[in-house]
């Protein structure tokens, strides 16, 4: 009766070291799968302004508050395709004196029925020559915050770098971006 009794423990305790292994095996496996879902992706997205409210604060000359929403299309240029012909909505806004300063907003890219979400934050700087500005350019970081369809789940992020140009009444904004994406289960 003590064999058997010491036999079970002895058991029990096998079971008991082996267990931690096993859950660390399994965590080891999972995020090594989960690394190789990981996808490099870039794209070019082009985007029109179609709403605008800029207001003076006063402060200082040309500081200004701006929130806007440009509207475009999304290109993929990376080896992965990613939402290749996507229609994106920007909302952003911008704290700027004189053009230059923090901006930040929200993406959304939707083709057919999936969407991807973004969140970004960068910077807006403007050139300026004889009064005028003649270049605005911005460049930032951006994060991947939800999507729904294939992208429900999403991780991830990257970099973005654009120019603002004004083609005949349009302000126009291309921009290229580069990041990876996961989809976490």
């Amino acid at each position: 009766m003590k064999t058997n009794r010491i036999s079970s423990l002895l058991h029990r305790r096998k079971l008991l070291v082996a267990l931690p292994t096993l859950i660390a095996a399994v965590a080891v496996t999972t995020s090594i799968a989960q690394q190789k879902s990981e996808h490099k992706i870039a794209g070019k997205s082009t985007f029109t302004l179609t709403n605008q409210e800029v207001v003076e604060v006063g402060d200082t000359e040309g500081h200004t508050l701006g929130i806007g929403v440009w509207e475009g299309t999304n290109v993929s240029t990376g080896s992965h395709p990613f939402m290749d012909g996507a229609k994106i909505v920007v909302l952003g806004f911008g704290d700027l004196v004189k053009g230059t300063g923090p901006d930040q907003g929200y993406d959304r890219m939707t083709k057919d029925v999936d969407t991807a979400f973004v969140r970004y934050s960068g910077k807006v700087t403007a050139a300026w020559s004889d009064g005028a500005i003649t270049e605005v350019t911005y460049e930032g970081k951006f994060s991947w915050i939800s999507g729904t369809g294939q992208f429900q789940g999403i991780q991830g992020g990257g970099t973005y770098k654009g120019k603002m140009t004004s083609e005949k009444t349009d302000v126009v904004d291309v921009v290229e971006w580069e990041g990876e994406y996961r989809i976490k289960k």
